[in-house]
């Protein structure tokens, strides 16, 4: 087996007593399908806190019909959905919006802070970061604030990953380099020659209760605190059971619920994206040293399965890969699909409109908004449209409902589609 080269990037600063293991090759090893997926009524949505993958199976009705066109505003420009129970939650450029999901009314909104948001279905609350650093709860019903929870990083810093596991919110931090060049020097610490990047990043978890009441709100608990990450220059991460495995260049580190880090596992490469599926396995888009991009699938143990090429125009992944039930492996770039068998063989090369967006269903199905069909993939590659709009041209990744509805975007507009009867 060959071990992998330490990255020549400054990777955050190893800690004491904690395993560092090289990522190493080893022989690929079939494994069974994956369970069917769990059925709580929670939405993984295409970003990197799952695998890209609803709960729910495709309806049997295969054609839909709109119920409404919510047009929130010219310049809102919508970059996310997420949804829950009763909610859409809808990340724009600047601003965010609560929608009842059956009329599309707004229930509330407001100005963004720098981060994404979260939904929980089980308190029917929004989690979101605010402008001022803090973390904030918002009910369900007409976005009252429920209680907040300070944030140890400053109120520049970006919030890209929220989460709830278990009864806790995970929330990872990243404050960039100028903010700290006058407060907390460090060797390892370098500000970049052109943009500012991010130079550190805090890992927090929040315990859900008790709350304690401060003033007239109510507030979390001090949160646990994962060991600071110095240079963190990039940095992507993903829940992974009860835990949450964050990767920077040449380091992944692999937290489990209380915060300590189990292990890390170091190599050559840059992370873009990453995955991580029901067994744990890392399933990661990387930019190695000789210049190329690829994918990774990587154990929890450092052993690297597959290693697959991405050649153009796959070398412009920059979403997490989307991860079957079957082992299938899904790729995006602006304007294609790629499926890969659990071998890394090439299974099909689809074209789609440049700002398509996917989610696989729990039957192995891929929905895809593309352009102005809402359509899907088989396993083997094969489209059938769902919906196609007169002028609407959609962006992102579509949302499957347990009712078989379907949740979708253009730049400022939420559609939803229902079965036809």
């Amino acid at each position: 087996m060959n071990e992998l080269q330490v990255s020549r990037g400054t990777p955050p600063a190893p800690l004491g007593g904690v395993p560092t293991v090289a990522i190493r090759d080893g022989d690929f090893e079939p494994r069974d399908p994956a369970p069917s997926a769990r059925t709580s009524g929670e939405t993984f949505f295409g970003n990197a806190s799952r695998n890209g993958r609803s709960a729910f199976p495709l309806p049997p009705r295969k054609s839909c019909q709109l119920r409404f066109a919510r047009d929130l505003r010219e310049g809102f420009g919508i970059s996310a959905l997420f949804s829950a129970g009763p909610r859409v939650y809808v990340e724009g450029k600047n601003r965010w919006a609560l929608l009842d999901a059956t009329t599309g009314l707004s229930r509330a909104g407001g100005v963004r802070g720098r981060g994404t948001g979260a939904l929980d279905a089980a308190l029917f609350a929004l989690y979101q970061p605010d402008e001022a650093g803090k973390l904030q709860c918002l009910n369900f019903d007409a976005g009252q604030k429920l209680f907040w929870s300070p944030l140890r990083l400053e109120a520049q810093s970006e919030r890209p990953f929220v989460a709830r596991l278990g009864d806790s919110l995970f929330v990872l931090s990243l404050q960039p380099a100028l903010a700290l060049a006058d407060k907390a020097p460090q060797p390892a610490l370098a500000l970049a020659d052109k943009a500012p990047q991010p130079a550190l990043a805090c890992l927090e978890a929040l315990p859900l209760s008790p709350l304690v009441k401060v003033g007239q709100t109510l507030q979390l608990r001090p949160p646990l605190l994962a060991p600071l990450f110095w240079n963190a220059s990039r940095c992507v991460a993903a829940a992974s059971g009860s835990g949450v495995v964050i990767a920077f260049p040449g380091q992944i580190y692999l937290v489990d619920s209380a915060l300590e880090v189990v292990r890390v596992l170091s190599g050559a490469f840059d992370p873009v994206a990453l995955s991580v599926d029901e067994s744990g396995f890392l399933h990661l888009i990387v930019d190695e040293p000789e210049g190329g991009r690829a994918l990774w699938v990587v154990d929890s143990t450092g052993v690297r399965q597959l290693r697959v090429p991405l050649l153009a125009p796959f070398d412009q992944a920059t979403t997490p890969p989307i991860i079957l039930l079957c082992r299938q492996i899904i790729v995006q770039s602006p304007g294609r699909l790629l499926c890969l068998g659990a071998d890394g063989g090439v299974r099909w090369v689809r074209r789609t409109a440049v700002g398509a967006g996917a989610i696989a269903t729990a039957d192995d199905q891929l929905v895809v908004a593309d352009g102005r069909e809402l359509c899907t993939f088989d396993r083997e590659g094969q489209r059938a449209v769902l919906h196609r709009f007169e002028t609407e041209e959609l962006r992102g990744a579509p949302i499957l409902e347990p009712r078989g509805e379907f949740t979708v975007a253009t730049k400022d507009k939420v559609l939803r589609l229902v079965a036809k009867r």
